[in-house]
């Protein structure tokens, strides 16, 4: 697992826990399922 991938991880595990939008091009996001994703 690459370090870019683990940060996107902890990112979207903060995100999902305080219901946030995400505001990224990275694709690695699109695949977690329940985030709240703006593609930017």
């Amino acid at each position: 697992m690459s370090g870019r991938f683990l940060l996107d991880t902890w990112i979207a595990a903060v995100a999902l826990q305080h219901r946030v939008t995400v505001v990224s091009r990275d694709p690695h996001f699109k695949e977690v399922a329940g985030l709240d994703l703006q593609v930017w």
